[in-house]
């Protein structure tokens, strides 16, 4: 970590190449390991939450599955007078 702070304050270039995974600075090479999940969202500049968006039309077609084999799981406010579980 040393090294980085001093190719730093010499304003040098260190440079990070998540494609490659690998770290180089002053002609030396550090290769690092990655989960894919993650390096695909530094690499598209995601975050967690942008990243479950990404996978919205799933969710969608999830949800709609699920409604339909467990109703009594979403309410939707129409229903809000009929008799169902936890209604009495």
């Amino acid at each position: 970590m040393l090294f980085f702070g001093e190719v730093a304050a010499r304003g040098r270039s260190i440079v990070v190449d998540l494609e490659a995974m690998e770290v180089s600075a002053e002609g030396r090479h550090w290769s690092f390991e990655l989960e894919d999940e993650a390096r695909m969202m530094l690499m598209q500049g995601l975050d967690a939450i942008e990243l479950t968006k990404t996978r919205q039309t799933h969710i969608d077609a999830f949800r709609t599955a699920d409604r339909l084999l467990r109703p009594w799981v979403y309410f939707d406010g129409d229903d809000a007078g009929e008799a169902g579980p936890g209604n009495t």
